[in-house]
């Protein structure tokens, strides 16, 4: 399919390395009332651009649901992510809550990601087989 826009050099310049925990699995917590706790797997190294939101974006963005503290992540086709997938970025975990597809314009999604706030656990903690 033709793409209107060319974004290879903006990725070029900007594309930094994250982390990827992919969203999967599980286990019902029973030292703690049986408590749902989702699982996650291992880290999966990615590249993309990673952004805080613009002053715009904030201010007349889904009814105050975004801060300074969440990101923009942007990754090329066809390469993406999945709702409720966590990344690792500059060692910050953000939880990915919304898809916007560009791929009939350009090569790339836009996703919308919350930090997280792990409590001061390391965010690589208790994923995969590292409990």
């Amino acid at each position: 399919m033709f793409q209107l826009f060319d974004f290879s050099d903006l990725f070029a310049d900007w594309e930094t390395d994250f982390q990827r925990l992919q969203k999967g699995g599980g286990h019902y917590d029973y030292a703690h009332g049986g408590k749902w706790v989702p699982g996650y797997g291992d880290p999966i190294d990615m590249q993309g651009i990673v952004v805080p939101f613009s002053y715009a974006e904030l201010q007349f963005g889904s009814g105050g649901t975004y801060t300074q503290d969440d990101r923009v992540v942007f990754v090329r086709k066809p390469v993406s992510l999945d709702i409720d997938d966590r990344i690792i970025y500059d060692g910050h975990e953000y939880r990915v809550l919304e898809q916007a597809d560009y791929t009939e314009y350009a090569n790339f999604y836009a996703y919308l990601a919350k930090r997280v706030n792990t409590k001061g656990r390391d965010p690589l903690a208790g994923t995969g087989d590292n409990p």
